[in-house]
């Protein structure tokens, strides 16, 4: 005969899982109407029908939807397509950053680093371009290396700085390729390294970045820290030229 005892508590049991189970299930309801509100919200914004897309974006927010909340606050932030809010768009970021979407932590720091709607704060602004990095955000890598580089909200800190912009290169980032070079060249933050230096140029240059270019030129015309090749550096001078480097204009004349 089983306990009276054990009958209730196997009931319990019973109850709490039912009811754990519509919890959960409710739950998986409330992330799939999220989503198909974000995906009409982006269809209704393609279709500048920007009041439904705002409307949209704000319902999916709300029910936990991060990205919806990052776009929301992009829309609030540009003021293209709805009325422009800088204070609603920074709650927004801050939101979308603090549930893991590093594109907001990075427009969140660019907020605080510009004063855009907020009294300008370059820690603050440090703090959420290292977030956005650690996302693997290769925007905010870089602001945050230019941060450590300038010692704009704290100390300066070359070998962090070499860090973040190496990172931002490695994610594709040109701009982070070019500084990358500057740091192994110029040894700041670590030990310097020519040939490094020069491999991290020619990305940069591959990429169109006119200085890379012009410094890979000036390395390969006198052969430091790769062969010397006084005809491929005058070709460079020319690319660097045609990309709007005013001094390799000036040498390739």
């Amino acid at each position: 005969m089983i306990s009276p005892t054990i009958s209730v508590y196997r009931i319990l049991y019973i109850l709490f899982s039912f009811l754990a189970l519509i919890a959960v299930s409710a739950a998986a309801d409330s992330e799939t109407d999220a989503a198909l509100m974000a995906y009409q919200a982006h269809k209704e914004f393609k279709s500048k029908n920007f009041k439904r897309a705002k409307d949209l974006f704000d319902n999916s927010c709300k029910l936990g939807n991060t990205m919806s909340c990052y776009n929301l606050g992009v829309m609030f932030d540009r003021g293209k397509s709805i009325t422009q809010d800088f204070n609603e768009a920074l709650n927004l970021y801050k939101q979308a950053c603090k549930d893991g979407e590093p594109m907001a932590c990075n427009n969140a720091g660019v907020m605080f680093d510009h004063g855009k709607g907020v009294q300008k704060n370059a820690s603050q602004a440090r703090v959420f371009y290292e977030q956005a990095c650690k996302g693997e955000n290769v925007t905010g890598c870089s602001n945050a290396a230019r941060m450590f580089t300038l010692g704009q909200g704290g100390k300066i800190n070359p070998a962090k700085a070499r860090d973040y912009f190496e990172v931002a290169c490695n994610g594709g980032y040109i701009k982070g390729c070019f500084n990358s070079g500057l740091s192994y060249y110029n040894g700041e933050g670590g030990v310097k390294d020519l040939p490094k230096a020069a491999d991290l140029y020619k990305k940069a240059c591959s990429g169109e970045n006119a200085s890379a270019c012009w410094n890979l030129a000036l390395m390969m015309y006198s052969g430091q820290g790769i062969q010397k090749n006084i005809s491929r550096a005058k070709s460079l001078m020319k690319t660097a030229c045609n990309l709007g480097h005013d001094q390799a204009c000036n040498v390739a004349q």
